[in-house]
């Protein structure tokens, strides 16, 4: 008798895990990335110098691009998806917003979805695929009262929950 109970209890509370239990993940945008240019198609007449010394002489050091973002692109060439976007905090000096995409796929699909980072004075955006079992993506900012962001965190986290059910 004791064993039968035993069993119903473990079975219980696995099936209790198997319920609460949230299938997740998280993209981090790289903090900063190096951008080296390239020039072509030079017009006549013209050259470019090389600048290989100024930039190690110290005048001018490390130039890199931060992380000012993260978003979601759809399939190839990249579509920007629109998020939706909840107020999760409102107090003096201070609001901080979730922005939620829906990444689910439907079986005729073929697009992929991709988080994408962006970078201050760049026109590189890098793309990571999104697993497809993703059914919502969100990042949280946070902004002061000037609408400057207060968080420097560039992170998208995935769930298998639908939009809306992750706040």
């Amino acid at each position: 008798m004791q064993g039968k109970t035993l069993n119903a209890i473990v079975t219980i509370i696995v099936g209790f895990a198997m319920v609460f239990t949230v299938n997740a993940y998280q993209i981090d945008c790289p903090k900063s990335i190096d951008v080296k240019e390239k020039v072509e198609n030079m017009s006549d007449g013209w050259g470019a110098a090389d600048r290989e010394e100024f930039w190690n002489s110290g005048f001018v050091k490390n130039i890199s691009h931060k992380s000012t973002g993260v978003g979601v692109f759809l399939g190839e060439p990249l579509v920007v998806q629109k998020s939706e976007d909840y107020v999760l905090n409102n107090k003096k000096g201070f609001k901080k917003y979730r922005n939620e995409w829906d990444v689910s796929l439907r079986p005729e699909d073929t697009d992929r979805y991709y988080a994408s980072c962006f970078y201050y004075n760049s026109e590189v955006v890098l793309v990571k695929k999104i697993d497809t079992s993703m059914k919502s993506c969100w990042t949280d900012v946070s902004l002061d009262e000037l609408g400057n962001e207060i968080n420097s965190e560039h992170t998208l986290y995935c769930s298998t929950n639908k939009r809306g059910d992750n706040h």
